[in-house]
């Protein structure tokens, strides 16, 4: 996470509302005991990876290569996990 906030987010000062896990679980909800645990956990840990994939796709101009050894994740699994989430590199 840290890695992809530098990235996405050069020079700034990184806030709590720049933590996807913190502000995504308390925009939409999560925290306040609706649903169970695991269900709970599979949303909001969807919603990071969604919005992980995205930027760091962004950040990389849509080079699936570069997002990957960004992410230090083989380019096979970045780019299952963007299938997953209906991620498109394209621009």
């Amino acid at each position: 996470m840290v890695r992809n906030l530098t990235c996405v987010h050069p020079g700034e000062l990184i806030e709590p509302a720049l933590l996807p896990l913190l502000a995504g679980a308390k925009q939409n909800g999560h925290t306040n005991g609706n649903g169970t645990f695991q269900k709970v956990k599979s949303t909001i840990v969807a919603e990071f990876e969604r919005t992980y994939l995205q930027e760091t796709l962004d950040a990389a101009d849509g080079n699936i290569s570069r997002a990957a050894r960004t992410a230090g994740k083989p380019r096979r699994a970045f780019f299952e996990l963007m299938r997953k989430h209906g991620i498109n590199a394209r621009r």
